[in-house]
């Protein structure tokens, strides 16, 4: 808290890591701040809306909330399945992109309320603490034809998940060479940057009449590390992906891809889409968080739509709108970039998805047509071997018969017969049934040489021939 003058404008900011209970009722007392505002930081998905006398939604202002991309890494790998990460009183959901990197992402969140005072203004922050906890949720009773009401969630041992991640190849450098080394965005802690970035700038800021003003270090900070995680996540994954396809498109992987094919454990096809799909949900989510941001962070207040009432006031007032309009457009231009490289990124992995699923369905007509012709084939052979049995049955009776002694004695004297014409019958009709295709082409095509060699030496007589078929 920094304090005034008696005759200076009295204009305060507080900046609060985490909060008690306890103490946040006390602020609340103390600073008129409804607990609405504390209710609002305990969910992402938590919209407030702030409204005045008029019925009137106050703008930014007054009350806006901002999600913070953030990654978290653990110890060890973890299987995937439900989990929060406790971020001190507060839970956030996380998401994880590979079940084999223990890599956790989330937004944390940046709260801010503004209260204009008759002689200046009043200004909290609440940021989410740096030190984060995974919680691993299980549900006791997943049994869905189980008759006894469900039991409730019970959570497994807490594991540390303060250690930060690298993402990308990112480099901050200061801009001039006398002044310290910032902190990497994807590693930096909100609330230590922003005490030492308002220790040096807190003067300049003092001296704007609107409080949104002075959340200009805030919002600096917000942008910057929404625009280092995207950057560094949409070139991370299309980098992949492109990887991937170069992969898929190697002859040796399209061997190994034919044997994954044939084994029943792992359906490699199906694996790479629902990472892809994946990849989508997140970037529709974090599209999600960045629309929510924008609508609260860019809310127009009520002094820059209605009149203006007081006469004496209009140059101080139009000048501070004017100030204000030019902040938001500068906010808008600068949002736009970060809208548009989730947008590109989204359409590249779409573009992927339409060529992996076009080539995935024609993968699996040519298997499903080798699976027909082996059908055919095995068809085919069942009804030659039921061909062979009609004839070689009648032939093995008959052979009985002419073969029996006694009674039967004549078929003893003609048994050379028998086998005279039915060896070579027999014979025949195998080879004929084993070479049936062959000899069926070399019919045709012999067919085909003949109707050549026919109009090439007898023109006359094969248009006779094509005029008689033509006129009946």
């Amino acid at each position: 808290m920094h304090k005034k003058d008696v005759d200076a404008p009295f204009r305060r900011l507080i900046l609060m890591e985490d909060v008690d209970p306890r103490f946040a009722e006390l602020i609340s007392v103390e600073l008129n701040i409804p607990p609405e505002f504390w209710i609002a930081h305990c969910s992402e998905r938590f919209r407030l809306r702030v409204l005045n006398d008029m019925l009137q939604e106050e703008g930014r202002s007054t009350y806006w909330k901002a999600p913070v991309p953030q990654t978290r890494q653990g110890p060890y790998p973890m299987a995937i399945q439900p989990n929060c990460v406790e971020l001190g009183s507060f839970d956030r959901v996380s998401t994880r992109m590979n079940p084999e990197i223990p890599i956790f992402y989330f937004n944390s969140l940046v709260s801010f309320w503004g209260q204009k005072h008759k002689n200046g203004w009043t200004v909290a922050i609440l940021v989410d603490p740096h030190k984060s906890r995974l919680r691993l949720i299980r549900e006791q009773n997943s049994d869905p034809l189980s008759q006894s009401p469900s039991l409730p969630f019970n959570s497994q041992p807490r594991v540390d998940l303060s250690d930060f991640t690298w993402q990308g190849n990112s480099r901050a450098l200061p801009s001039r060479p006398d002044a310290p080394v910032p902190e990497l965005l994807h590693s930096c802690v909100l609330y230590d940057v922003l005490v030492k970035a308002y220790d040096g700038k807190w003067g300049a800021m003092s001296h704007h009449g609107d409080p949104f003003d002075a959340t200009t270090v805030v919002r600096n900070l917000i942008f910057s590390i929404w625009n280092n995680s995207t950057s560094d996540y949409s070139n991370a994954m299309l980098d992949g992906w492109n990887l991937k396809e170069d992969l898929w498109n190697s002859a040796g992987f399209i061997r190994v891809l034919e044997q994954l094919r044939k084994s029943t454990v792992f359906n490699f096809d199906e694996f790479h889409y629902k990472a892809m799909s994946s990849d989508l949900r997140l970037i529709a989510h974090q599209k999600q968080s960045l629309r929510e941001l924008k609508r609260s962070l860019l809310a127009s207040n009520p002094g820059e739509v209605d009149q203006i009432p007081s006469a004496s006031a209009i140059d101080n007032a139009q000048n501070e709108v004017a100030g204000s309009c030019a902040q938001v457009e500068f906010e808008t231009r600068r949002w736009l970039r970060i809208d548009e490289t989730l947008k590109a990124t989204e359409d590249v992995l779409r573009q992927i998805m339409e060529s992996f699923s076009r080539r995935a369905e024609l993968q699996n007509s040519f298997y499903s047509h080798q699976q027909a012709q082996a059908a055919d084939r095995q068809a085919r052979s069942a009804g030659q071997l039921t061909k062979i049995a009609t004839v070689a049955v009648p032939m093995s009776v008959a052979s009985a018969v002419f073969s029996m002694g006694g009674e039967f004695a004549i078929g003893e004297r003609l048994f050379a017969v028998y086998w005279a014409v039915s060896a070579p019958v027999t014979a025949l009709l195998i080879l004929w049934l084993i070479f049936s295709d062959s000899i069926s082409k070399q019919w045709e095509n012999f067919q085909k040489k003949l109707t050549l060699g026919f109009k090439k030496h007898f023109p006359i007589a094969w248009k006779k021939k094509e005029g008689d078929a033509t006129g009946q």
